[in-house]
């Protein structure tokens, strides 16, 4: 049984995934060019006379047949891409599939994942093989706002000034500019420009460097723990490549497990692609992407990434990461709880129920692709942390809810998900920033046992709060709802609603026991004593999961101190994330504390658990865009 639920879970996620992309996967207009890489001397397509000699890779070498809007468009629709795009290539010391690679190049360059709402493997791959049609587009995202104005003092009239802190993004040609690039190395020196200088040549460099980064040639078998290489490499295999880098004045060794005929052949094709593109020819770029799919995976068949992984990846990839679908389950869960936790109608705690152990099953398969894609445990980086603190915070709600089944767990943690769902989802569109949803290595001083100890324990307290705020802020709600419409004397028990009743009377809100209550008839005073027992709840739900969140993220700070000793010598160096976390942590043993001295318990908590979930949100995100730190990926 549980393996089929498993499969229909997982069979869930991936056809959302492919609906979603659907969309996504059709060419708009775009403007053409005439430009392409370096190649040797061998003539790919009949009647391309002007092949040229040698250049470096990723030299933009001009063709002499000029491509208008409506062939480039009618060309981009005629490609066969769902092939390309599903075989594998080296990124940054990471195997992953060329959807991935245009994904995750187009972020860092321009912050999205497309170009002129175009398919990001088509975007990608205009960059790289018609790179000087736009190296005066303006396609370079910049982040830092103080840089933006920064530039802006560079541009050439107000109207481009307006632009370019509308849009954010500038041209590599205009980052080129003497002046310009004077003033960036000014910026960079100084320590609050750092980061944002930083992040742009980021974008830049990745611009400049595209067609280098296209390692889809494998090792063979004998040397599977070597490097990918660039088909380039593979001149040094057959004796045309051989003469053309000898006239050029290099000298190669040739790649091990590529025979003359197989390094001919692949660079054949990418000849093929590259003058395809150039001059619209879908046929001939087709031809080349199939003869690339054909041979790269017979390098090394046993090493090269399954068919089932590619395919996997891609889904992921189209389903923004396992996010769209959970966002509408979670929320169907919260809903449904919200309806059970206020009274309207308890018929619905099982269906909302099971519609939380879906949601949390899902989560669970996105986690696990995830995992397997990325070969880590995935907590590496903001959205790494995000989803994962979900996720463990909703495994804990799902088990309180299952033992209490009175809808407050339940409606707390389906928020909690529905959140993290949401921001993972939407933080790049509405931000304008990539929080790590492209999966890739981590520096290698994170890839430490006490890090896996410290960060989970961490965001698991971070659901926990968050859970607190929900539960607070409803208390808060129920209870000025109960004041708004307090119990008339003269209720007799018809309308069994919660807040049933108008403005005016006797009997408040909770806790308005005493000879109010006394003085009201059976029916009145059992709803008066309902409405009490429901906001008792409330707060003894709530002072449970604080009380949790209070020592998971006492003992989180206290294994990050662990850490920090091992990795950088030091326990604590008041870095902004630790400090606002020790703050957090304040908050919360005030609460626990105040409970004992206080009157008004329940108000006290409901209202530092919303101050609590606040500092922790700035803590959490703010530190991350406000703040440099040494976790700022996290």
């Amino acid at each position: 049984m549980w393996r089929w639920m498993v499969g229909v879970v997982a069979g869930v996620l991936l056809m959302s995934g492919v609906a979603a992309a659907l969309p996504m996967d059709q060419a708009k207009p775009g403007e053409a060019a005439a430009a392409a890489p370096a190649s040797p001397s061998v003539d790919p397509h009949a009647g391309l006379t002007d092949q040229p000699a040698v250049t470096p890779p990723g030299g933009a070498i001009p063709l002499t047949r000029a491509v208008n809007p409506a062939d480039r468009i009618k060309f981009e629709k005629a490609l066969d891409l769902d092939v390309f795009r599903r075989l594998a290539v080296q990124h940054l010391d990471q195997v992953k599939i060329l959807d991935s690679w245009a994904r995750q190049n187009l972020s860092k360059i321009r912050h999205h994942s497309t170009i002129e709402g175009k398919d990001p493997l088509v975007a990608a791959l205009n960059l790289l093989f018609l790179r000087d049609e736009y190296l005066d587009k303006n396609l370079i995202y910049v982040q830092s706002v103080p840089i933006r104005q920064g530039l802006t003092n560079y541009a050439a009239d107000a109207a481009e000034k307006q632009r370019m802190m509308q849009e954010g993004t500038v041209s590599y040609d205009f980052l080129k500019r003497a002046d310009v690039s004077q003033w960036l190395e000014q910026e960079s020196s100084m320590s609050k420009s750092t980061k944002g200088v930083g992040e742009l040549m980021d974008g830049a460099e990745t611009f400049s460097r595209l067609a280098e980064t296209l390692d889809i040639c494998p090792p063979d078998a004998a040397h599977r723990d070597a490097a990918w290489v660039h088909p380039v490499a593979l001149w040094a295999n057959f004796p045309e490549g051989v003469k053309a880098r000898q006239a050029s004045g290099q000298s190669d060794a040739p790649v091990p497990g590529y025979s003359a005929d197989q390094a001919r052949r692949i660079w054949l094709a990418v000849t093929q692609m590259r003058d395809g593109w150039a001059t619209a020819d879908a046929s001939l770029a087709n031809a080349g992407i199939h003869t690339l799919d054909t041979l790269l995976p017979t390098i090394d068949p046993e090493g090269y990434p399954t068919a089932t992984k590619r395919n996997i990846e891609l889904w992921y990839n189209r389903s923004f990461a396992g996010t769209i679908l959970d966002v509408f389950v979670y929320f169907i869960a919260m809903t449904l709880f919200l309806m059970v936790a206020v009274g309207v109608n308890q018929k619905l705690e099982k269906p909302a129920l099971i519609t939380l152990f879906l949601a949390v099953g899902i989560h669970i398969a996105a986690t696990a692709v995830r995992w397997w894609l990325a070969g880590r445990i995935p907590i590496k980086n903001e959205f790494e942390s995000v989803l994962g603190a979900a996720l463990l915070g909703c495994i804990v709600g799902t088990a309180l809810e299952c033992w209490k089944r009175n809808g407050i767990f339940g409606m707390a943690f389906s928020f909690v998900g529905f959140l993290a769902m949401t921001a993972c989802f939407t933080f790049p569109f509405v931000i304008g920033k990539d929080i790590g949803q492209s999966i890739g290595k981590v520096a290698g001083i994170l890839d430490d046992y006490w890090l896996y100890i410290h960060v989970n324990i961490v965001i698991a307290s971070y659901a926990l709060i968050a859970a607190t705020f929900v539960i607070g802020s409803l208390y808060l709600l129920m209870k000025q709802w109960f004041w708004i419409n307090p119990i008339e004397p003269g209720f007799d028990g018809s309308d069994a609603e919660i807040g049933s009743g108008s403005r005016g009377g006797s009997g408040g809100g909770s806790g308005g026991g005493g000879t109010a209550v006394l003085a009201l008839p059976a029916a009145a005073r059992d709803m008066q004593l309902r409405r009490t027992r429901k906001l008792e709840v409330l707060d003894a739900a709530n002072i449970v999961i604080l009380q949790m969140a209070f020592w998971f993220l006492g003992i989180g700070i206290i294994c990050g101190a662990v850490w920090a000793d091992h990795s950088w010598g030091r326990p604590w160096g008041w870095d902004p994330k630790e400090t606002f976390a020790l703050v957090t942590w304040i908050v919360y043993l005030i609460i626990v504390h105040l409970r004992l001295v206080t009157k008004s318990k329940a108000d006290w908590t409901a209202w530092l658990s919303i101050i609590g979930f606040g500092i922790m949100m700035f803590n959490w995100i703010g530190v991350n865009f406000w703040l440099v730190g040494l976790h700022s990926y996290a």
